[in-house]
């Protein structure tokens, strides 16, 4: 907090695992992200936190994992060609006999390059 009372933000993570992503690697058992705009601008506990700032809305992480600026960057890009394809009655444990080792056995190298192409594009 400073002299004039809390710090105004946008979003406030309440109580998450928060596993950070800076030279030390902290992980915060209890911990909170303040974000103000696109913007991180501070990550610590959430006593201290929550004292600190002011925000427009809260979320509750509830103790889920939090990676404060981790961009997922694990897809599987050519699965993109048979989303949609899976039927319901086909159950998750399943999906790779059915669905995924059929597919891998009949694309070719290039197929699958330009399915992972078209994917990127439709994400952009």
């Amino acid at each position: 907090m400073n002299a004039a009372g809390p710090i105004a933000i946008d979003l406030l993570v309440r109580h998450g695992h928060v596993l950070t992503l800076d030279d030390d690697a902290r992980i915060i058992p209890d911990g909170a992200i303040a974000i103000a705009g696109r913007r991180i601008v501070d990550v610590g506990e959430d006593a201290a936190l929550a004292a600190r700032y002011r925000a427009t809305r809260t979320i509750d992480a509830a103790g889920a994992p939090v990676h404060p600026g981790l961009v997922d960057g694990h897809a599987h890009a050519s699965f993109h060609l048979f989303r949609g394809a899976v039927p319901d009655q086909v159950s998750e444990s399943e999906v790779f006999d059915a669905v995924e080792r059929p597919y891998y056995d009949a694309v070719t190298d290039e197929e699958e390059y330009l399915g992972v192409v078209l994917a990127a594009l439709e994400m952009i």
